[in-house]
């Protein structure tokens, strides 16, 4: 009982807690899980097994969450596994409110393995962790168990929200809207006043779907949809801080920094000028959190938004200051790549499109034998990305990318003609 109360408080200092210091102190709240196990058996404390089966099964999640590649993939099974022996024990009918917790957190493990995995398998994966978040409501209610009602709610909404974003169509945007519904339904129950972190969470994971659908959409309504995603980051950003939640304050100034790199897309002139300077800002932000051996992950994935919105620095720039900007994001997208690996399909394939995209735009602005080599090394990576995807079964990403390797195919022909 004491091996396991300690790995609770361990997970939650390890949650609060980044880098390797994080990392340490939820290897020590696993060890301590697999310690009570030594004792408690399905056979002989089956109650017991179960809660430290679900506990062991929530700080595997954890730990695969920030960890990449093979490594980061075996801990999210251990977790799954872990969730689904507790289930064996933990049913609807006997114990109900402990069946609901055990999907709630199988839903989160599953949802993180579909976004990490391309394809059917990962459309499977979604479809999974979707439903073992309805299944949850069907005991959470609003009025019975509030809280634990809209923790499901918010978990939901980011499952919809991953869903919707693989999806085009009409049927994507049912998708997404039914994410907003979510998230909104949770804001019901959790104020800033009331339930502060639980608030900034779903703000955040708010902003995500609000970015989303935002870029979907044109004109003055999808800025306005953009203008909503920057207000719930900026709102989370008032109970996140770098000091007290630097992890979830990294998150968020992530986040925040992609939608203003949309905004600054869509904005000429000074104010988009702007817009790009403050999207830099917050992933540099981001940055000082995250780092490589810490948090390769995340680092990863702000690196490769870092890339994106130095990209379109560099192109909006001409001169030795554009070149230095696209150089920049150049090595952004490489630093992604050592972690980022074919192990990682999808996250792969996408940093190796986007690293094809700024080579091509430098080797659009380079005359010369130099510039021809620039758009051999954006066709490799067209081509590298282009074999991932396809094989994952990404037709709309494989699509995109094929006609990007056709346009800087035909440019390498045009630079070759005599």
């Amino acid at each position: 009982m004491t091996q396991n109360n300690f790995g609770n408080v361990l997970h939650v200092q390890g949650e609060r807690t980044g880098g390797a210091a994080g990392a340490v102190l939820l290897e020590r709240s696993a060890a301590a899980f697999e310690a009570a196990l030594r004792v408690r058996t399905e056979t002989a404390s089956p109650v017991e097994w179960a809660r430290t089966q679900n506990n062991l099964g929530n700080v595997l999640a954890t730990q695969g969450e920030r960890t990449g590649g093979a490594a980061g993939a075996a801990l999210l099974e251990r977790s799954a596994a872990a969730f689904e022996a507790a289930l064996r024990v933990r049913t609807e009918a006997a114990s109900p409110v402990e069946w609901a917790a055990t999907q709630n957190n199988l839903g989160i493990v599953l949802r993180i393995q579909g976004e990490r995995t391309g394809g059917a398998t990962g459309a499977a994966l979604l479809d999974r962790s979707a439903a073992a978040f309805e299944a949850a409501l069907r005991v959470y209610t609003e009025t019975a168990s509030p809280v634990q009602w809209a923790t499901t709610q918010n978990n939901f909404g980011i499952v919809l929200e991953v869903q919707g974003e693989r999806t085009g169509g009409a049927t994507g945007a049912a998708l997404l809207d039914r994410s907003v519904a979510a998230f909104e339904a949770a804001l019901q129950v959790y104020t800033e006043t009331a339930g502060p972190v639980q608030w900034a969470m779903t703000q955040n994971d708010l902003g995500v779907v609000l970015q989303v659908q935002g870029e979907r959409t044109g004109g003055a309504a999808g800025a306005a949809l953009l203008e909503r995603s920057v207000a719930a980051f900026e709102a989370a950003l008032r109970v996140y801080t770098e000091t007290a939640s630097p992890v979830q304050w990294a998150s968020t100034q992530t986040n925040l920094g992609a939608v203003l790199e949309v905004q600054g897309e869509r904005t000429g002139g000074a104010a988009g000028a702007a817009l790009l300077e403050r999207s830099v800002a917050a992933f540099e932000a981001a940055l000082r959190v995250y780092t490589e051996t810490a948090s390769p992950v995340q680092w990863a994935s702000t690196q490769t938004n870092l890339g994106a919105v130095l990209e379109v620095q560099g192109e909006r720039t001409g001169g030795a200051a554009g070149a230095a900007l696209l150089d920049r994001s150049v090595a952004a997208y490489e630093a992604a790549l050592q972690v980022y690996t074919t192990a990682s399909p999808v996250d792969w394939a996408r940093t190796q499109a986007n690293l094809g995209n700024v080579l091509r735009v430098q080797g659009e602005r380079t005359g010369g034998a130099a510039g021809v080599a620039l758009l051999e090394r954006s066709a490799a990576a067209y081509e590298a990305a282009l074999r991932v995807f396809s094989e994952a079964g990404a037709t709309r990403y494989a699509e995109i990318v094929k006609q990007k390797l056709e346009a800087v195919t035909t440019l390498l022909h045009q630079r070759s003609a005599p």
